[in-house]
């Protein structure tokens, strides 16, 4: 009888456990799972001479996930110490195949940002060239401005989740995106609960808005311009991946002036894992 009262307790703790877990996640494990997803954040920068010639600067930057969400990185770069030791004839920055062209709406100015017309272009574009009846999709939410010390080491970043189907029309996904951002934004959590995992691993695709780390206006008085022409072979590559209907799809988007450009899309290999 003793032992059978001890393992109902040991079961009560460990229920106790999984609970806590994954509804009151510790932000010191969320920031494990990140970092094992992507363990680092590898960055090149180009800088332009200042001498009227078409050459460049080119930096390199390494960060930690773990500690680093983007919007961190982007503040530490304004005030990062530069090799200067590597020049080079300016590189284009990304291809014109990654360019998201995006049909605005009537009301695209007043209610629905150009990500969130992006990111309804590319699931179009997805319906348009599979066989995909719906699709389940998950945006990354910064939530670093809810912080007093927006230096503070760690990811704070949240999951907005919504379902969309072939038949949807184009405005109609830009709402539900609107919506379920808008909603996250309202939302008073500074970081990702294990449980918002149910919906990030389910989803079909997942939007990571990187516009933050596109240009960096460093404290010395120059611009640093993020090189994103690195990732893709061409643009066969790119639809390749994008099409590719197998596995949960992680794109990462850039801004340039009016343009938002696909920078990456990575493919879940494992539970955790990203290439």
């Amino acid at each position: 009888m003793l032992k059978k009262s001890r393992r109902y307790v040991i079961i009560f703790i460990i229920t106790l456990l999984i609970i806590y877990v994954t509804f009151f996640t510790p932000h010191v494990l969320t920031n494990l799972v990140i970092a094992m997803g992507c363990r680092y954040v590898k960055l090149t920068y180009v800088i332009p001479l200042n001498d009227g010639s078409n050459r460049s600067y080119l930096e390199h930057f390494t960060f930690s996930h773990y500690s680093f969400d983007a919007k961190l990185m982007s503040l530490h770069l304004r005030k990062a110490q530069l090799k200067y030791d590597e020049i080079i004839d300016t590189p284009t920055l990304y291809h014109e195949y990654q360019v998201v062209k995006h049909t605005p709406t009537k009301s695209d100015d007043d209610k629905y940002s150009s990500f969130t017309c992006t990111c309804a272009t590319i699931c179009k574009d997805i319906f348009r060239n599979t066989n995909k009846k719906k699709l389940n999709i998950s945006v990354v939410v910064g939530k670093r401005y809810l912080l007093q010390n927006k230096l503070q080491y760690g990811n704070y970043l949240c999951i907005a989740s919504y379902t969309v189907s072939k038949n949807n029309t184009y405005e109609e996904i830009c709402k539900r995106h609107h919506n379920a951002v808008k909603k996250e934004m309202n939302n008073k959590n500074t970081y990702a609960k294990l449980i918002s995992a149910y919906d990030y691993l389910k989803s079909d695709v997942v939007f990571n808005s990187q516009r933050d780390l596109t240009h960096i206006s460093h404290e010395n008085g120059f611009t640093m311009y993020k090189l994103n022409n690195l990732y893709f072979y061409n643009e066969e590559h790119m639809k390749s991946l994008l099409h590719d209907t197998s596995t949960l799809k992680f794109i990462s988007l850039n801004k340039y002036d009016d343009d938002w450009i696909i920078t990456k899309i990575s493919k879940l290999i494992s539970w955790f894992g990203l290439t």
